[in-house]
């Protein structure tokens, strides 16, 4: 009897460890345990002051430049944030405040995320913000690819992008840039501006062939506004120009993977069967990449053993360890001093010994914008393009969290990474050898300026 009654209670224990386990699991995997709040659901003072607490918990354990006392201009957004907060207010009203905490520290990885809801409704708007205008990308029912946009609303471009520039954290104006195009296809984001009509339609001046015209474009699902933008931008393409010895390396997204690897490795057996001289890798649209990717590229470059890599501040705490499985310590913080050794897994048939090139745009942003920074840094690169979205020293390496009442996500930066080559900060992008921006009328004409720069530049060398 007792040894029945000593194995139910070893059956009851395992069943009580597993169940604790997968407990374990959900909360350090399962971030987003609500639903986000609809931007017109109200909120009371006690679930903003609640959201705002456990914001500035975070910022205070996990952020990097807390870890010595909160900053002054930190304390001066959140008490700023706390005044403004002195009645109820909608969950809309609501993320533009607590958002300025946030954006105060100017870290473009910490940021508080405002999704689509199910019932929100959104704008097919499909532009670029240039730096010097905006511009349609595609036709749209009304709109034609290459038109420019000149007031949305009764709100001039300037006073939309510094309304834009109060909530989208960011580290320079390009970021900013290529942030808008999406913000402003959002219900809650064209509320706050007063863009929206009475009758859901929004007030759009642009300008065709020199002749200004005004449109009101209707508001339309979220699911509407998937449809008609389901274009699928391709993870890798290649291109080769062979009458200039040169090929491209396009890389849109820096998943450290199969079809990443393979396609790599094609490539390169394509470089060195054609005896290709100049090679480019093309980063324009590359938002984030695995570190991987970065060491992979690098193992095909015959001219590289060992690089100067960014120095890197960890800030360990609860959260990391929970979130990272290479962190155990819950306190404290360690410097890092590295140098990047390169792998060369590669046949030496296969190294690339010639000239290297990088394209950049203000899309460049996170491990992407450290591959550039890198390859400038130690001189292996010329860079062509427009400035990154990203500083080249920088904040990085994410926690994720999920406001208790709101719902609203976001992220927190865990370290500090500085860039290669110190005597090149301060610098709030990595500003490209060869700056080349794109225009109107290369979306207009369908024009890659970046790429006709490089093709100058390599008929100038030869």
């Amino acid at each position: 009897m007792n040894s029945k009654k000593t194995g139910l209670a070893i059956v009851g224990l395992l069943l009580i460890i597993f169940i604790a386990s997968r407990l374990n699991i959900t909360s350090q995997t399962n971030l987003n345990t609500i639903a986000q709040l609809s931007p017109s659901a109200e909120m009371s003072l006690s679930q903003m002051q609640e959201d705002i607490n456990y914001l500035i918990s975070k910022l205070k354990s996990v952020h990097p430049v807390t870890q010595a006392g909160i900053p002054q201009y930190l304390e001066q957004a959140i008490e700023a944030v706390n005044k403004q907060i002195t009645t109820p207010l909608t969950a809309g009203d609501f993320y533009f405040k607590v958002t300025q905490i946030a954006g105060s520290l100017q870290d473009s990885h910490t940021y508080i995320n405002c999704e689509n809801t199910k019932q929100s409704l959104a704008l097919n708007l499909p532009i670029t913000w240039l730096k010097r205008s905006v511009v349609v990308t595609k036709d749209t029912d009304i709109l034609k690819q290459g038109d420019q946009i000149i007031k949305i609303g009764n709100n001039t471009l300037p006073n939309i992008f510094d309304s834009l520039a109060h909530f989208i954290p960011a580290e320079n104006k390009g970021w900013i840039r290529a942030k808008a195009p999406a913000e402003l296809k959002k219900e809650v984001i064209l509320r706050h501006l007063g863009l929206i009509n009475l009758d859901n339609t929004v007030t759009v001046t642009y300008k065709r062939e020199n002749q200004e015209f005004t449109a009101n474009l209707p508001l339309i699902s979220t699911r509407e506004l998937a449809k008609v933008n389901n274009q699928k931008l391709e993870n890798i393409t290649t291109i080769f120009y062979d009458e200039m010895s040169l090929a491209v390396f396009q890389l849109n997204t820096g998943n450290y993977n199969n079809e990443f690897r393979t396609k790599l490795h094609k490539f390169f057996k394509q470089v060195a069967a054609k005896k290709i001289q100049h090679v480019a890798i093309d980063i324009r649209k590359n938002t984030e990449a695995d570190f991987s990717v970065i060491t992979e590229l690098f193992s095909y470059l015959g001219f590289v053993n060992e690089l100067k890599y960014y120095d890197s501040y960890v800030r360990y705490s609860k959260d990391a360890a929970k979130q990272k499985s290479n962190i155990a310590k819950t306190r404290g913080y360690k410097q890092y001093k590295n140098v990047l050794n390169i792998n060369k897994h590669q046949a030496e048939s296969l190294l690339f010994k010639g000239k290297f090139y990088i394209l950049t745009s203000n899309h460049t942003f996170g491990t992407a914008c450290q591959f550039a920074v890198i390859s400038y840094d130690n001189k292996i690169a010329t860079i062509i393009g427009e400035p990154t979205g990203n500083s080249a020293t920088r904040y990085g390496d994410c926690l994720s969290f999920q406001l208790p009442n709101s719902g609203y996500m976001f992220t927190v930066s865990y370290k500090k990474l500085t860039r290669p080559n110190k005597n090149n900060d301060p610098a709030t992008c990595l500003t490209p050898h060869e700056i080349v921006y794109t225009v109107a009328e290369d979306i207009k004409e369908n024009r890659d300026a970046q790429i006709e720069a490089l093709l100058k530049m390599i008929t100038q060398e030869n």
